[in-house]
């Protein structure tokens, strides 16, 4: 697959997307905003702590640029992030509420999103996008067939797709 989310050197990057309260008097989510990165050693540090990251909920390294790309739920921008950089860098936008992300081999992007139930497939300017995955998750590739599964956890299905081929 190539939704992978460990850098070059083997370490390993989760997001942390905090909790919702659902109390009338708001309470800001604890730990929100944050990008963890696990070592080969087992230690884990917060790579990233930053509010511009709109509650962050999928991230993959994109292996071509040598970046992890992040997508949030509480925003519509997609961003890339170097580990070390002190901000991700907004690098396009989405329809929001976005769960997953998976860069395919020749650079194209899959987003979904639960604002609209979709699946977009970003290559340049070019987008596509597929509806009706109703609380769409992570993604996952299976380049040698080219297949998406997008996991519909309210419904428990996964839904297996094949990838339409790159614009020309």
């Amino acid at each position: 697959t190539t939704s992978d989310t460990r850098d070059a050197r083997s370490s390993l990057y989760a997001t942390d997307i905090g909790t919702r309260d659902e109390r009338p008097v708001a309470v800001p989510p604890t730990h929100a905003d944050r990008i963890f990165r696990i070592a080969p050693d087992h230690s884990v540090s917060v790579a990233l702590a930053s509010d511009s990251l709109q509650h962050p909920s999928g991230i993959v390294w994109d292996v071509r640029s040598r970046r992890f790309v992040v997508v949030s739920s509480g925003g519509s921008s997609i961003f890339s992030w170097r580990p070390g950089d002190a901000q991700p860098q907004r690098i396009g936008y989405n329809r929001g509420l976005m769960e997953g992300v998976a860069i395919l081999p020749a650079g194209r992007m899959l987003v979904t999103s639960w604002r609209d139930s979709s699946l977009t497939i970003r290559d340049a300017d070019r987008l596509t996008v597929i509806k009706g995955f109703p609380t769409p998750a992570y993604v996952s590739v299976d380049t040698r067939r080219n297949h998406v599964a997008v996991p519909v956890p309210l419904e428990n299905r996964v839904d297996i797709w094949a990838i339409p081929p790159a614009a020309r």
